[in-house]
């Protein structure tokens, strides 16, 4: 027998609302944190899992308990909250993971930033991390994971080398998904390419996930194991964020 499966990655950019955003303003001193109108968005999509990026925990007003508050609002009976790094002892920042099914377990796996000796580029570093849950789908154990890359080539490469370790590692089926920050041809991903399966690519999707307000790159991504049977991916268009969301319609056989 064979469950379907609707599932979610969405980059929220801390709920701020992109709906009126008018480039280039600087979108965090134009805009407003609105978990609300995030909430909508990813009520909208239908999806029974949804993992989420730029996700805050602490910080105060509409920072605070943001996953929980989601969960809330958008519907969902399980939420886990997966910190990254901690911005000046006080705001917790990271990935998300929204559930109707059960939530077994979950960790997360810190990705250190380069050390200042090891980076070769310019630009800004921030430690990452992947937020990995063990949930049931029909009876079948699945190991979901979501996570955010930096922007530098050096952060990118120790990213997929601890998550190519990981995938090596794990018994169970397996749901990748975030933002990569990085486009399908580029070399860093060819890693998780000879591990996954791209949803997009099972459905020859090719639809842009970034900017919302001006859609010309894909750099979000769900990648799932060989159990899983592709059905349909969309790039759902959403300005509840700077990112859309991406949704994938999966099946998988069940006992």
């Amino acid at each position: 027998m064979k469950k379907h499966i609707k599932i979610a990655t969405y980059n929220i950019c801390h709920c701020l609302n992109f709906v009126n955003y008018v480039p280039p303003e600087p979108a965090w001193k134009v805009l407003e944190i609105e978990p609300e109108k995030t909430a909508e968005t990813i009520r909208s999509l239908g999806a029974e899992i949804v993992g989420l990026n730029e996700v805050y925990e602490t910080g105060g007003g509409g920072l605070d308990e943001q996953a929980k508050t989601l969960a809330r609002y958008a519907g969902f009976k399980n939420h886990a909250f997966g910190e990254a790094i901690c911005f000046g002892g006080e705001k917790r920042y990271g990935n998300a993971m929204l559930l109707n099914d059960p939530l077994l377990s979950a960790d997360v796996i810190k990705v250190p930033a380069p050390p200042q000796e090891q980076r070769t580029e310019g630009g800004y570093y921030e430690d990452r991390a992947i937020l990995r849950v063990v949930t049931e789908i029909g009876g079948v154990k699945v190991t979901v994971m979501s996570t955010h890359f930096g922007l530098n080539p050096s952060e990118q490469k120790n990213m997929v080398e601890k998550l190519a370790e990981i995938l090596d590692e794990t018994k169970t089926p397996v749901i990748l998904m975030g933002d990569f920050n990085a486009q399908p041809h580029e070399k860093v991903l060819q890693p998780i390419y000879s591990r996954l399966k791209s949803a997009a690519d099972e459905s020859n999707c090719r639809e842009f996930t970034f900017a919302s307000y001006a859609p010309e790159r894909v750099i979000d991504y769900i990648f799932v194991s060989r159990e899983f049977c592709v059905e349909s991916v969309e790039a759902v268009d959403a300005r509840t964020s700077d990112h859309r969301p991406l949704t994938a319609t999966l099946s998988i056989e069940t006992k």
